[in-house]
């Protein structure tokens, strides 16, 4: 199974879709308050198929796979195990929606990259990163 978060800047929320293992579409979760114009044209985008999400792309929508370990300890692994404000960080990572955990994955490295370009001696504490949101910043400029 596949899982995908669909985004798009005129939707305030989030879409979940899966596909089984034939590319299928199996689940359809709307996190998201839709009114009646926008939930017809947009969940008719929605492909029955996984090798269709190209058309949600086309409409300009974000579409990012959702890992299968979504988990507190692959963030606190990834993080590289960082000593202080564990619980902190971990109560913070509770309250992120799905979307927002597969953002932080896809950001860490990026940010990693931008602290030693910058030679930053010390990152932010995973819990203050977390907090602040940002995950939500621009790295790939230094």
């Amino acid at each position: 199974m596949k899982s995908f978060i669909l985004t798009h800047e005129k939707i305030d929320g989030e879409i979940e879709v899966q596909y089984d293992d034939r590319g299928a579409l199996c689940l359809l979760e709307l996190r998201c308050e839709l009114d009646t114009e926008q939930y017809g044209k947009w969940i008719g985008l929605i492909p029955w198929i996984e090798t269709a999400l190209a058309v949600v792309k086309a409409a300009k929508f974000v579409v990012k796979e959702i890992p299968e370990d979504l988990s507190f300890e692959r963030f606190w692994k990834v993080w590289c195990g960082a000593k202080r404000n564990r619980s902190r960080a971990e109560k913070i990572w509770k309250r992120l929606s799905k979307a927002d955990k597969v953002k932080v994955f896809a950001v860490i490295p990026a940010y990693k990259r931008f602290c030693t370009q910058n030679n930053w001696k010390n990152d932010k504490y995973p819990d203050t990163w977390l907090n602040d949101r940002c995950f939500d910043d621009d790295y790939s400029k230094s």
